[in-house]
């Protein structure tokens, strides 16, 4: 009886860690992530961005941003949805139109799955913020745990909705969802590598509920819809010993 007690008492401890590392392995992504230059946060959790009275915390948010945000929100005032919508497009100086251009011009190309998504502020821009769980580095590679900023949000507030729509539409990853990232520009976050990528154009992305493959290497991979396809086509592409040919931007 005494070996059955503790037997069952190890299965239950060893069952209860297991739930626990689950529950921290989902909540993958920060409230806050500070920025290495500015003296306000790159990323901030839309759950911690208002400040009593409904507007962005001055502790978080510099004056230009709340101002921004405040005229925004005039303009959608007393509107249950948004009548205009803020998003912005990573800032891409090399070519994404040919698969050659993507895995070349790629300072990080990694492919991972999606572990955790919030909406937020990126130095003040509205959107989401993607937590991946980085599978494989094709090129490039860091330490730090690595989000994906997607230009996409309705965060509610008491004087209105922020809406952020990406400029060329593109699926939202969500949990569980693979994804491939072809990312031109160095991450940025303290501690963090987040990467702004044009989702539409940088992105594959296999889920259950969507599926997303660009343009570019739709044209040189045909109709497969094979994950292991698409690995071995990056894998083995010459881009991926090439150097990129795009400037460093933070």
């Amino acid at each position: 009886m005494k070996r059955q007690a503790l037997i069952s008492i190890l299965v239950a401890m060893v069952l209860s860690s297991a739930v626990h590392a689950g529950e921290a392995r989902r909540a993958t992504v920060p409230d806050i992530i500070q920025s290495e230059v500015a003296s306000t946060p790159a990323w901030v959790a839309a759950s911690v961005a208002l400040a009593d009275d409904g507007t962005l915390r001055g502790d978080l948010f510099a004056e230009a941003t709340r101002r921004s945000i405040a005229r925004y929100l005039k303009s959608n005032e007393g509107r249950a949805e948004c009548a205009t919508t803020l998003g912005r497009v990573a800032d891409q100086a090399a070519s994404t139109r040919s698969a050659s251009d993507l895995i070349t011009n790629a300072r990080s190309l990694f492919s991972g799955t999606v572990l955790d998504a919030r909406e937020g502020f990126l130095f003040g821009s509205p959107g989401t913020l993607v937590a991946v769980e980085v599978e494989e580095w094709v090129k490039g590679g860091v330490q730090a745990p690595v989000f994906l900023f997607h230009p996409y949000a309705r965060i509610r507030t008491p004087h209105g909705v922020i809406c952020a729509v990406p400029v060329a539409a593109a699926p939202a990853p969500s949990n569980g969802d693979r994804v491939m990232i072809f990312a031109y520009t160095h991450p940025v976050g303290l501690g963090a590598a987040i990467f702004r990528i044009e989702a539409a154009r940088q992105m594959v992305l296999r889920g259950r509920a969507a599926e997303h493959t660009p343009e570019a290497i739709r044209r040189e991979l045909g109709n497969s819809r094979e994950w292991r396809d698409l690995v071995e086509f990056v894998r083995t592409h010459p881009g991926v010993k090439a150097p990129s040919r795009e400037p460093e931007v933070r």
